[in-house]
């Protein structure tokens, strides 16, 4: 943000910025420290909304992905093929978007959940499946809120069998993907590309494989 830029401009005392939650984590700490250096932030945090959420729906951190649509991404980024996730929504239209498209993907029984005003007075929580999101969506609902969401049938297969690719019998061993994807540790919206060494093993032909692994959200 220009303005960012320009915020000790004329000011010679210290400078106080009200952020929600954990400036840290998908907040406006990381960006003034990429611009004024870490020497001259000194970040204050609360528990953030995705701590909040996880204590309310009794899920591990460490077993939750953050997916953040604040920042305008589409909502078919928070489409997964299994396990759980809490998504950091733009408006009160994201919980009916998202399950919308849950729904077209055959994630229709995807449980999700809306939290509200997490940790005020007016905390609130509503549950369902995506189906029933997608059709009959609450009309007020607050613009301050998270979304939780268990991605079901959980499809995750990883690494695929062979008979998942089409190949003319030369494929990388199962072994050599498993061990590969393991060293790699791509996340999602991430893409894999071959570089192939001329040599014309078929080692060449492991990175496309993982690429078409990752575009199925493995």
């Amino acid at each position: 943000m220009p303005a960012l830029q320009t915020l000790l401009d004329g000011h010679d005392g210290d400078i106080h910025v009200i952020a929600s939650g954990d400036p840290l984590l998908h907040g406006i700490g990381g960006t003034l420290i990429r611009l004024y250096g870490p020497e001259n932030v000194r970040v204050l945090p609360h528990v953030s909304a995705v701590t909040l959420a996880c204590a309310r729906m009794g899920w591990n951190v460490h077993d939750t992905e953050v997916i953040s649509l604040v920042t305008g991404r589409p909502s078919h980024t928070a489409v997964r093929r299994g396990g759980q996730a809490i998504v950091l929504s733009k408006n009160r239209s994201t919980p009916q978007a998202l399950a919308a498209l849950l729904d077209t993907y055959g994630r229709g029984e995807s449980e999700v959940s809306v939290l509200e005003q997490l940790g005020g007075p007016a905390e609130r929580r509503r549950d369902g499946p995506a189906h029933q999101w997608a059709h009959q969506a609450p009309e007020d609902i607050d613009d301050l809120h998270v979304i939780a969401v268990r991605y079901l049938p959980d499809e995750r297969r990883s690494p695929l069998p062979d008979d998942a690719f089409l190949h003319d019998g030369q494929i990388t061993k199962l072994g050599i993907r498993a061990v590969t994807l393991a060293a790699l540790q791509p996340r999602p919206g991430e893409l894999l590309w071959d570089v192939g060494a001329g040599s014309g093993s078929n080692r060449g032909r492991m990175v496309p494989q993982l690429a078409r692994l990752h575009r199925r959200g493995i």
